[in-house]
């Protein structure tokens, strides 16, 4: 038989630099460690952020360079494959500049692979008040964007 287990390390509102430099990345660190001993692997890290680091709010001057200390050091402990989606929508339009460096990311760097574009979830009932964080709606919908994308790469 074959299972799949998903492990949350989320933190919400975080931006790239935090869960990079924080407690958010140490959490993380030990979620990884903990999953590699109990399954002896892990298969693929989706990773979904990107809202915070909209120009509007924190700003996405950093992200590349964060993103890429965050990858060094998920490679410290697998080789396994990031899914990075595409993520900048909070508050207003996509940050298209943020996306341009996600894409950059993906396009440019072995084992950061293309996630879903959430940002394509743009109708209110996808989003919260804020239009930020996902509605229960929007959260079924980024599970199935997830899911077919999953199909496309296999």
């Amino acid at each position: 038989t074959s299972s799949v287990v998903f492990v949350t390390t989320g933190t919400g509102g975080a931006s790239i630099h935090a869960l990079t430099y924080s407690d958010a990345y140490i959490y993380f660190k030990k979620q990884l460690r903990s999953v590699k001993d109990e399954f002896g692997k892990i298969d693929g890290i989706l990773f979904h952020q990107g809202e915070a680091n909209h120009q509007r709010k924190l700003g996405s001057s950093e992200y590349e360079s964060d993103f890429l200390t965050l990858l060094s050091n998920i490679r410290k402990l697998t080789d396994a494959p990031v899914y990075l989606s595409q993520a900048s929508l909070c508050q207003s339009k996509p940050d298209e500049l943020l996306l341009e460096i996600q894409d950059k990311l993906i396009k440019e760097h072995k084992g950061v692979l293309r996630g879903p574009n959430s940002d394509l979830l743009f109708d209110p009932k996808f989003r919260l008040p804020d239009y930020c964080h996902f509605s229960n709606a929007g959260l079924d919908e980024l599970s199935r964007m997830w899911f077919r994308h999953s199909l496309i790469d296999s």
